[in-house]
């Protein structure tokens, strides 16, 4: 927690001392502690010069006024927290102990976020359970309680304060203040003062959850539209839960399309150019298979699967299917026109389709699984790039290294033509250019190998 900060004025008897102190404290928002012959006293009415009480009234007003502005600054939680408990110790200065708990979200449980001390003491869970429940402020005196026991007689204090963190009729949790010498006394506007920094507290609270939701929503929806419609990825975050098992059976069209005598030309082209040329064409596909409720099943090298009438039943697939097929003809026709008078490598798209009745496990997908696996694969293909060095990267490939490969599925039924294309290449470029052509179209894994290989990025 950070220290209060002092600011000292010390100067002959009437020197205009404690004028100074009340403008210094509104321009700083600071509290004034009056002094003489270097004794300090919190709130007692000493010195020559005393403040009025007009002037304590108007110097907590510019604090609370300042209380917006003083949360809005703080971008992130751990920012936010313990600047909500240094504004309690600056607004509250007669306590001895300021904190803040929080209810964890989906459990009961309460967890201290931020404590200042001057005395140490121990929180009472009882009353700031008591402030959540009551929802509303109130002051706790020792000698008035007639059943002090848990987590009350532990705590050692004489006298506090206990505010819920109330938002939209949620008590998101609470703040206090507490005092272990019996003298400390709580007013009535101290209560209200507290009331109102929890107030600002718990709205600064909730907006930062709805922007940190915000921004995992936006990461899910980014994931999602890689293989879903707009429309579909709104639905899918709408009914996000866990995985169900069991499903139904429903009747799709399967669309499926890939690029002509791709893996011959990836043969004769460097690997930068033959990414460039799947986000050519793929980047005219895509948007075309969404505009008609498709959705793309995955990316298989240069080929897409496709299907229509999932994730929810639409009577119309069949024809959506078949409009779908005859935009991507036409739309690859007007690439490969442009890609021409670039002097680019052209090639058709073939398209086929069925219809087929599978089994949908579910309509809520467990996202947190899927990013949970997403992050697995993508850190160990990291592990294992990171630990290359230049023996790895240097060399030829021989046929038996690749045969091996195809051996063990690495290649799906294409192994082949791969093994024949890729023998005698430059590592490197292998290395690179492998991961596009696997049967489990980790495209991530792909852009991580070619960006180490020094190949690029682009997928």
């Amino acid at each position: 927690m950070s220290r209060p900060r002092i600011v000292c004025l010390v100067g002959p008897t009437a020197s205009g001392k404690t004028a100074l102190a009340i403008e210094l404290a509104e321009r700083i928002g600071a509290e004034i502690v009056s002094a003489d012959s270097r004794q300090a006293y919190r709130r007692l009415d000493i010195g020559t010069a005393k403040p009025t009480r007009a002037d304590k009234s108007a110097l907590r007003l510019k604090m609370i006024c300042d209380l917006p502005f003083q949360f809005a600054t703080k971008t992130t939680m751990e920012q936010l927290l313990p600047a909500i408990v240094d504004q309690l110790v600056e607004m509250i200065p007669s306590g001895e102990s300021w904190a803040l708990v929080l209810r964890e979200p989906g459990t009961d449980t309460l967890l201290l976020k931020a404590y200042h001390y001057v005395r140490r003491t121990y929180l009472s869970e009882t009353l700031l359970r008591r402030a959540m429940s009551d929802r509303k402020a109130f002051i706790w005196n020792k000698d008035a309680e007639v059943d002090i026991s848990g987590s009350v007689a532990q705590s050692g204090l004489e006298v506090g304060m206990y505010a819920p963190l109330l938002w939209q009729g949620e008590a998101l949790g609470a703040i206090c203040a507490g005092a272990q010498n019996p003298q400390t006394v709580f007013t009535d506007d101290d209560v209200r003062l507290l009331v109102v920094v929890g107030q600002y507290a718990a709205m600064a609270v909730a907006t930062h959850r709805l922007q940190e939701r915000a921004r995992r929503d936006s990461v899910v929806k980014a994931n999602l539209l890689r293989q879903f419609s707009p429309k579909v990825a709104e639905k899918l975050l709408a009914h996000r839960g866990r995985l169900r098992l069991g499903g139904q059976r429903n009747e799709v069209t399967i669309l499926n399309a890939d690029i002509r005598c791709f893996t011959q030309l990836a043969q004769e082209m460097e690997p930068d150019s033959v990414v460039e040329l799947l986000n050519d064409y793929l980047g005219v596909v895509v948007p075309i298979i969404f505009a008609y409720n498709g959705i793309i099943d995955k990316f298989i090298g240069d080929a897409i699967l496709a299907v229509f009438g999932s994730p929810d039943r639409d009577p119309c697939q069949h024809e959506n299917a078949i409009r779908a097929a005859m935009e991507i003809q036409v739309a690859i026709t007007k690439l490969n026109e442009s890609r021409q008078l670039r002097k680019e490598s052209c090639r058709d798209f073939g398209i086929g389709m069925s219809n087929a009745e599978v089994t949908e496990l579910t309509r809520q997908v467990d996202l947190a699984a899927l990013r949970e696996y997403r992050d697995a694969v993508g850190r160990r293909t990291r592990e294992i790039v990171g630990n290359f060095g230049d023996k790895d990267w240097g060399g030829e490939v021989a046929a038996p290294s690749l045969q091996k490969a195809a051996t063990e599925g690495a290649f799906g039924a294409r192994a082949e033509q791969l093994v024949k294309g890729f023998t005698g290449r430059p590592r490197a470029a292998v290395l690179s250019g492998i991961a596009l052509f696997h049967p489990a179209a980790h495209l991530g894994e792909a852009v991580t190998v070619r960006s180490a290989g020094g190949f690029g990025t682009g997928i």
